[in-house]
């Protein structure tokens, strides 16, 4: 029985960390085109999609150039992000970690333009939370 307690002791910490880490995972928020020209999309969140304390924005397609973005919370405080890079296609922006313990999210305004290319392929933009 004492040989037990270790083991019994051992498989509950590894259960414990599995489920913490499938719950702390990246979820996509959603999907935007991007025009040429500089343009402002808003992703429209609802409280049901959770808590975040992180954001990033991945690109398909084709380069994308950031310039700013504005993350409005449920409890209207608001913060501005300051982005000023150009993504490749496969790549992302950099993790932006949100402030506060009230972290529902109610839109995330992104401002940004097609970079233009050899490739006609209009870029898509990604938004993802961590939660």
């Amino acid at each position: 029985m004492i040989k037990r307690i270790p083991l019994m002791t051992f498989l509950a910490l590894v259960l414990s960390v599995g489920a913490t880490t499938v719950s702390a995972q990246w979820k996509d928020l959603g999907s935007r085109e991007v025009k040429q020209g500089v343009e402002e999309d808003t992703w429209r969140l609802n409280s049901f999609q959770g808590q975040f304390r992180k954001i990033k924005l991945t690109v398909t397609h084709n380069k994308v150039k950031f310039l700013r973005l504005e993350i409005e919370y449920k409890n209207g405080e608001t913060d501005r992000v300051e982005i000023k890079k150009i993504v490749n296609a496969g790549g992302s922006t950099r993790v932006i970690d949100l402030r506060g313990d009230d972290r529902y999210l109610s839109r995330v305004n992104v401002w940004y333009e097609a970079v233009k290319s050899k490739n006609d392929d209009r870029p898509r933009v990604t938004l993802w939370g961590f939660k």
